[in-house]
């Protein structure tokens, strides 16, 4: 299974909270911070290729690009929380923790759950207020920051690495993009780059960015009915009409069809 950049996720600067959920989302990345608060219920998480069971009284905590997908576990009485903290709220945590990351994700807290999902609560009944809402992220954020315990990010070169690359594609998709020109402007070899992209993504460069134009033709024709495909698909970066079927044909699911978890 695939993961891909949520992009539209780090395009969006609101706070985001989904409440008792049963959750299933395919393999997935972004800039922003994601945070699985579970009070009652059972989940499973799969986070950067490793399982784990998710289940009462725990937080997940997923750091910026960390690639994860949810799964229900048991069915039942569910009460709990997915947390989406953009990357306008996470500048002074990823200052203080550049070079660190959580020596684990997974933190079995009940406290901590609770109060969570209480400032959860509060952050949705202030739709209108986003003084209160401001202050509610920083605070959820601040606990859960206190009760992680943070090591030093061996990845780190490879976490900048990919940052660069992603927040690169999303900007130039359109743009004629080859393996050999990423590796140029970033300064590696062909060998390295390709190595590290299909790490986080597990997918190789054309069909990555393959995924991105048809994102871009699909939300371009759910925008404008009447806009001429064929000139759309050469907008999105594709080089001829039939690149562009195939494309289709590999993809069944364009990103933004993945859902909002």
């Amino acid at each position: 299974m695939q993961g891909f950049y949520e992009e539209y996720r780090d395009d969006n600067e609101n706070f985001s909270v989904s409440r008792n959920g049963h959750y299933s989302y395919p393999p997935h990345f972004h800039r922003s911070l994601e945070i699985l608060i579970v009070n009652k219920g059972a989940h499973s998480v799969v986070h950067n290729g490793v399982p784990y069971a998710v289940q009462n009284g725990d937080l997940f905590f997923c750091s910026s690009y960390d690639l994860h997908s949810y799964g229900v576990s048991a069915c039942g009485e569910q009460d709990d929380c997915v947390l989406i903290v953009p990357a306008r709220y996470t500048s002074s945590f990823n200052e203080r923790n550049n070079g660190y990351r959580p020596s684990t994700p997974l933190l079995h807290d009940p406290a901590l759950c609770r109060e969570l999902l209480q400032i959860a609560d509060r952050w949705m009944g202030s739709e209108n207020n986003a003084g209160v809402r401001g202050a509610a992220t920083e605070l959820a954020l601040a606990l859960i920051e206190s009760r992680l315990q943070m090591v030093p990010d061996k990845e780190k070169d490879e976490t900048q690495l990919i940052r660069m690359l992603l927040s690169y594609l999303s900007e130039h998709f359109r743009e004629e993009i080859s393996l050999p020109l990423l590796a140029r402007k970033f300064g590696y070899t062909e060998a390295h780059l390709s190595r590290v992209f299909h790490r986080y993504t597990n997918t190789g460069l054309p069909r990555y960015l393959n995924r991105l134009r048809l994102n871009y033709v699909e939300n371009r024709k759910k925008n404008d009915p009447d806009a001429d495909l064929t000139q759309v698909i050469f907008d999105a970066g594709f080089r001829s009409i039939p690149t562009y079927y195939r494309a289709k044909a590999q993809n069944d699911e364009p990103l933004a069809a993945h859902g909002k978890a």
